[in-house]
């Protein structure tokens, strides 16, 4: 059974004009100030600032987050090299792979990178997604060669604050396809997740999907991520976001 952890969002709370135009104002200069933040990033942020029906955590999660990803390690490669190995199709069958992050990445960046996620991670997805998945491979999360993607504890949880619940917000700032959160999203907690790398782009998770980027943060939301070796059952614990 999953725990229902986050709180309901309605009315109540919601900021009065004052109080939005101040908060409205500090999360604009923000992303304004923010040199390290990608413009789609900007972009899905900024559609929160200008929601009528945004609430104040909303608001203030706005905010948080812009400051967080702007302070986050940048992988430095350039449009050309972005490209190159996005193209890349891989084809395990063909013995056709991207190239792993360690041959153009500086291991600086890595390091730094991988820090992140230190003081734990949490996984979203699906609650369908987690269901089948368990009723067709069996109770560990993640493929048993690949892993499973995952955020830093810290930032997760300022992606749930940010939409609100809403799926829709959170599969853009994740670069999931539309839809595929579904409309009951679940977060997932660790215990001691091993092994975390940044992801090649050979991932199970990341082969076919049109939006995975080289460098080690999702498109177009610019959330770092990071890849963990599969996680057996007991060591996971889902939760409805709502």
């Amino acid at each position: 059974n999953f725990n229902k952890v986050v709180g309901e969002t309605d009315g109540v709370g919601r900021a009065s004009s004052g109080s939005r135009e101040i908060l409205e104002n500090l999360a604009e200069t923000t992303l304004k100030n923010s040199d390290n933040l990608a413009d789609s990033t900007k972009s899905i942020l900024k559609g929160i600032l200008d929601n009528p029906n945004s609430t104040k955590e909303q608001l203030k999660a706005v905010d948080d987050l812009a400051k967080m990803l702007d302070e986050a390690p940048k992988a430095g490669l350039s449009d050309e090299a972005t490209k190159y190995i996005t193209n890349i199709k891989p084809n395990p069958e063909l013995g056709i792979f991207r190239p792993e992050s360690g041959t153009y990445l500086s291991e600086d960046f890595i390091k730094a990178h991988l820090k992140q996620f230190d003081d734990g991670v949490i996984k979203i997805q699906s609650s369908e997604s987690l269901e089948n998945a368990i009723k067709s491979y069996g109770p560990n999360l993640g493929d048993p060669a690949t892993g499973t993607f995952v955020m830093s504890k810290d930032v997760g949880e300022k992606v749930i604050q940010v939409s609100g619940g809403d799926p829709r917000i959170m599969e853009e700032l994740l670069g999931l396809d539309k839809g595929e959160l579904g409309e009951t999203p679940i977060r997932i907690d660790f215990d001691s997740p091993k092994n975390a790398k940044v992801p090649s782009g050979n991932e199970a998770g990341s082969k076919w999907n049109e939006q995975w980027r080289p460098g080690g943060k999702t498109w177009p939301g610019g959330i770092p991520e990071a890849v963990i070796d599969q996680v057996s059952d007991g060591n996971y614990h889902p939760s409805f976001i709502n």
